[in-house]
């Protein structure tokens, strides 16, 4: 019976995720499709942002985090997050909105839900507010290029630093396949830019 709430919760997890609101908003608000002229052919908030503006931008960015947090926070409340099975529930969005079944299993990039994920922990976890930080820090201080090798080394470095300060094993697991998958997105764009380290924009 336990084992049945869990993968309860790993269906609203992944559904919630598989809601596209980086495609779903400018196609509803202004009749176009956020994929077109793009690079990447991404449905995500980046793409949001860029094509549409604050006014679509804005608000996709903070679904994107919602439909994340809100599966993860509910279900932490409702089961037992330190269980194995609540590792899954926390992936199981981010994995929704990377394969939505709704775009042909062709989502986005995953870096907003990751976000919204993670901050569903909170407060028994603040480990959200260290993943922001290495961003910060790996983008203002040593600053990482391309943009697909800096996020391979913020959540690498994210996973290493939760096993270091000890975290919930089963948060550190959720986190790793999190990260996982938000890696795997993003690998196909290594190697199209030229490597590059700087330490406050200069070279070194």
């Amino acid at each position: 019976m336990l084992i049945k709430k869990y993968i309860f919760w790993i269906i609203v997890s992944f559904f919630s995720g598989s809601v596209m609101y980086g495609y779903l908003l400018p196609k509803l608000f202004l009749k176009k499709d956020v994929r077109e002229n793009t690079i990447d052919k991404n449905p995500g908030s980046a793409n949001a942002m860029r094509r549409f503006g604050k006014k679509i931008g804005i608000p996709v960015f903070i679904l994107e985090i919602l439909k994340g947090a809100i599966p993860v926070f509910v279900a932490s409340k409702l089961v037992n997050p330190k269980s194995v099975f609540f590792s899954f529930i926390m992936v199981a969005c981010v994995l929704g909105h990377a394969f939505s079944p709704f775009m042909r299993f062709k989502g986005g990039k995953a870096i907003a839900v990751s976000y919204g994920a993670l901050l569903g922990l909170v407060p028994d976890s603040f480990c959200v507010f260290l993943l922001l930080l290495l961003l910060i820090f790996f983008s203002l201080v040593i600053v990482v290029k391309p943009y697909a090798v800096r996020i391979l080394t913020v959540y690498t470095s994210f996973i290493i630093l939760l096993v270091i300060i000890k975290e919930p094993w089963e948060y550190v697991l959720g986190a790793f396949l999190i990260g996982l998958v938000v890696c795997l997105k993003h690998i196909k764009e290594i190697g199209k830019k030229p490597f590059k380290i700087k330490f406050f924009k200069k070279d070194f």
